[in-house]
């Protein structure tokens, strides 16, 4: 079976990590780095989608997930997996909004390629969080990168969105 091919959203430490795990021949877009800014319509002809853009504060301390949503609405791969940092609700909102298929799979402390524990590829356990198609999906592409003894913990969105925020609140 051939591997998928893989598109990132976001060039940041979070999408750096995912080409690294994923390999060079990952398209990424990104419109505010210049190697990456022409891919957006690379990324439509991938297979599975990583969206790992900014989700900065909003005066009110509310996490703002406009350019997830953005990135969401354009995309066009058959599977998103959500790495940005989202308020609990939004996977299933977006899902909903524009009828695609989006796991949320929590990214945390250490996932980066410069972590001293290690490279993505060697993770213990991988969240997946959405409905039992789209995180079985999500598991199926994994294995083709993650080692043999992962341990997949799947749930709801909104379980996997509210881990996410009570281990930024836990390190904050």
């Amino acid at each position: 079976m051939a591997k998928p091919r893989v598109g990132v959203v976001g060039a940041g430490v979070v999408g750096q990590a995912m080409r690294a795990m994923c390999g060079d021949a990952t398209v990424m877009y990104d419109p505010h780095k210049a190697d990456f800014e022409g891919n957006r319509p690379r990324v439509n002809e991938c297979d599975v989608a990583f969206i790992c853009v900014p989700t900065p504060m909003k005066p009110d301390h509310s996490c703002d997930t406009s350019i997830v949503e953005e990135a969401v609405s354009w995309v066009k791969a058959p599977l998103m997996i959500l790495r940005s940092t989202v308020s609990p609700g939004t996977t299933d909102r977006l899902r909903t909004k524009y009828g695609k298929r989006l796991v949320f799979q929590p990214e945390y402390l250490g996932e980066t390629t410069k972590h001293v524990f290690g490279t993505m590829a060697e993770r213990e356990f991988v969240v997946l969080g959405g409905t039992t198609e789209d995180t079985s999906l999500a598991a199926d592409f994994y294995k083709h990168y993650y080692n043999a003894y992962v341990k997949y913990y799947f749930c709801d969105a909104m379980t996997a969105e509210v881990a996410k925020y009570m281990e930024n609140a836990f390190y904050a």
